[in-house]
């Protein structure tokens, strides 16, 4: 025992006469404190470097290849144009056999949604999608006949939307259960027009990051319990739209390679969303000047899948992606578009991110100790992170694997073993370099 003493004494002592006196024990401080800071258990800082490691992640997701964007989408939208029709004169929206329709209070006659399926079926729309829940019966029958009609006309062509929404249980526990169109627009069971959820889970920072194509009703209780395999499985609107054009909708959260168009904003190169599938004012399929002109008397929409949603405040159907805030229809197309192409991201395997995490401390730590000069410690720490950062990015382009704390953990070991190697490399350096001044 005496001799072994002897020998790691020995060698601690070249170690430490390699990286100079004070300086491994500090490297040691430094790589603790980054552990720390990365386990969790720095209050309130370590949440702060997680939001901002996961607000990296995301900007990099921007900025990978992103998926096709699709000729054959199309967003019509409910906006404000269409609900006050301020852009005709009033002889215009009068002159029409359905924009009278459109002055009326809010949720219009569905009779309207006969008249718009109708129309863009005639035109050789490929699919007409209601992103619209339409639950039981309204108090017009003769609405409620035409619409059913119709839909049973154009039942090929249509698909409906379908909710799950929370309701309470038994003492005050509550319980998600699946909301479907009013049945008579389903038809028979052997001919059912197709149906999709149009729910979205965003994470804790209300960003959605993830689309969910299939989901159980035990799966809809988010109590982690396996699916019965006869448990029948319920299908998302863009998956109800994939599967007619030929795609196979997969199970569990799916990261959106989300469709995004460059563009340089004072300088700084930049990915939109906002403008990619944007709304086109509903009312303008039944004012004829724009139906000629603009749509070409329908030719627009021929072949082509057409969805029709909000798309004005009064909604609140906005949500808040990782390249910026869009309307449901057109998070609906963008699901749509990476599951027809099949372009989904994927969170870096767990051994992944623990090889960098580890590597990138020893990185860190060992730079403070082979560079004196504290500016050219920064310096080269800078150019490591603008390095990691391509290099993510050229990673996700190759094997559409983001690196990095993508997930949301809530509790400290898996958000550990989640950790920046980034992050890591860049803590440990700072904190170091603070130990050894």
């Amino acid at each position: 025992m005496a001799g072994m003493a002897r020998l790691w004494i020995k060698r601690f002592g070249r170690i430490s006469g390699l990286f100079g006196k004070g300086r491994l024990v500090a490297m040691v401080v430094g790589l603790l404190l980054a552990v720390l800071l990365w386990s969790g258990r720095v209050p309130g800082l370590s949440a702060l470097v997680h939001e901002a490691e996961t607000s990296r992640v995301d900007r990099v997701a921007t900025l990978v290849k992103p998926a096709p964007e699709r000729d054959d989408l199309v967003f019509l939208g409910i906006d404000e144009a269409s609900l006050s029709l301020t852009e005709l004169g009033e002889e215009e929206w009068q002159s029409s056999e359905v924009l009278p329709l459109f002055r009326k209070q809010w949720p219009w006659n569905r009779s309207v949604w006969a008249f718009v399926i109708d129309r863009l079926a005639e035109a050789g729309a490929k699919q007409i999608v209601i992103d619209l829940v339409l639950k039981g019966k309204s108090d017009d029958a003769e609405a409620e006949d035409l619409l059913v009609k119709t839909i049973a006309k154009h039942r090929s062509k249509v698909v409906l939307a379908a909710e799950w929404e929370p309701m309470p249980g038994e003492r005050g526990a509550a319980r998600t259960i699946f909301a479907e169109p009013n049945e008579d627009y389903l038809g028979p069971l052997e001919d059912e027009t197709p149906f999709g959820y149009v729910n979205f889970w965003p994470g804790k920072d209300g960003i959605i990051r993830d689309a969910i194509y299939r989901m159980s009703l035990r799966d809809a209780q988010m109590d982690n319990l396996e699916r019965h395999p006869d448990e029948h499985v319920f299908e998302s609107l863009s998956a109800a739209v994939g599967r007619k054009l030929g795609a196979l909708p997969p199970d569990g959260p799916q990261r959106l390679r989300y469709v995004v168009r460059g563009r340089n904003l004072a300088g700084v190169k930049t990915r939109e969303i906002a403008p990619i599938y944007p709304p086109i004012s509903l009312y303008k399929i039944f004012f004829e000047e724009t139906w000629k002109g603009e749509f070409g008397e329908g030719k627009f929409f021929k072949d082509k899948v057409v969805l029709i949603g909000p798309a004005a405040p009064i909604f609140q159907d906005s949500h808040t992606t990782p390249a910026g805030m869009i309307f449901g229809g057109q998070l609906h197309l963008q699901s749509a578009s990476c599951l027809l192409s099949d372009s989904f991201l994927k969170n870096a395997p767990p051994h992944w991110n623990w090889i960098g995490l580890i590597g990138m401390a020893l990185a860190g730590g060992l730079l403070v100790q082979w560079v004196k000069n504290p500016i050219l410690v920064f310096a080269l720490a800078a150019l490591a992170v603008v390095a990691w950062l391509m290099g993510a990015i050229f990673i996700g382009n190759q094997t559409s694997v983001l690196m990095g704390a993508s997930r949301e953990c809530s509790d400290w070991h898996r958000w550990f073993s989640s950790g920046s190697p980034l992050n890591s490399f860049s803590s440990a350096s700072s904190a170091i370099g603070f130990s050894a001044s």
